[in-house]
């Protein structure tokens, strides 16, 4: 029986696309394994990708669409965060018959699981499938994301009533002010904020985190997220840890832009250009990474 990865991404066109395209990059190196994307078919608008899809059918015989039905809501008010959310909750029967069907050809070895589809985490846990996060961008914001649970935990405010209170999130080269995180965590009383509550929770009991970076752009925050700092229950970072304020940050910032030394920057820029065309390179980190996440599917 052959090997397949099953992929759950959201129906958005950045997240649905470049779960898509990590397909491909699997293929390229592993071609032995099947990849079955399952596509929820959104009764809102997420940006055109049919023709992308029917591209990819066309062109690259190892990956397979398998699509659900489309879901009535009554979702309609509710912003576009919370309704991909509930897409996945109210599709789960579907994804559960979706993997069942699948596992009678191929046998799955793992699935790739868009955070926005975290309520469909308990249908391949109980289906004992080998479940990977995947969050579109870098662990800069990932570490954001996952300290949430301790945010929520030391303090009984919503965010937006924190305003410029500084937070300081391990990896993250300068505190957060509250009333700049991100606009879903920034009210405990909405359902967005359970939503992202429960995936940033759920996310590190998972088999692992996939996010889209090069290792030498974001060191500082990689590691954090490795250490387990960012996740709940680790200790805040000592408070005497170099950390400008906010606001310092802002004219630092500013001065720079003004300065001679914006062009070193654009240099430095150019030159991590280079890194991360090398760290797609064969032996390079990024590939390296890619055959670690083979590696672990491999031994389950």
């Amino acid at each position: 029986m052959k090997y397949s990865i099953v992929i759950y991404p959201s129906p958005g066109r950045g997240h649905l696309v470049s779960m898509i395209e990590l397909a491909k990059l699997i293929l390229t190196h592993y071609p032995s394994f099947y990849i079955t994307v399952i596509i929820p078919e959104a009764p809102f608008e997420t940006g055109v990708t049919y023709g992308y899809v029917q591209s990819i059918s066309a062109t690259v015989p190892s990956i397979t669409f398998h699509h659900l039905p489309t879901i009535p809501t009554t979702t309609s008010l509710l912003d576009i965060q919370t309704q991909t959310f509930e897409l996945s909750l109210q599709n789960n029967h579907n994804f559960h018959q979706a993997l069942v069907l699948i596992s009678k050809s191929s046998n799955i070895k793992a699935l790739l699981l868009d955070f926005f589809c975290n309520p469909s985490f308990k249908i391949s846990a109980k289906l004992e499938i080998l479940t990977y996060y995947y969050k579109p961008g870098g662990p800069s914001g990932l570490t954001v994301f996952l300290y949430l649970p301790t945010i929520h935990k030391n303090t009984t405010k919503s965010l937006k009533e924190l305003g410029n209170e500084e937070i300081n999130i391990p990896g993250m080269p300068v505190p957060l002010r509250a009333k700049d995180m991100p606009y879903p965590m920034q009210d405990r009383t909405w359902k967005v904020y359970d939503y992202f509550l429960e995936t940033a929770i759920q996310m590190p009991r998972s088999a692992g985190i996939i996010v889209n970076t090069v290792e030498t752009l974001e060191k500082t925050a990689l590691n954090a997220i490795l250490d387990g700092q960012c996740t709940p229950g680790e200790p805040a970072p000592p408070e005497d840890d170099g950390l400008v304020s906010a606001e310092e940050f802002e004219k630092l910032v500013t001065k720079l832009i003004d300065s001679n030394d914006g062009k070193l920057i654009k240099e430095r820029v150019m030159a991590l250009k280079e890194k991360v065309s090398v760290a797609l390179k064969e032996g390079g980190p990024s590939l390296v990474a890619l055959a670690n996440l083979i590696e672990s599917i491999l031994k389950h």
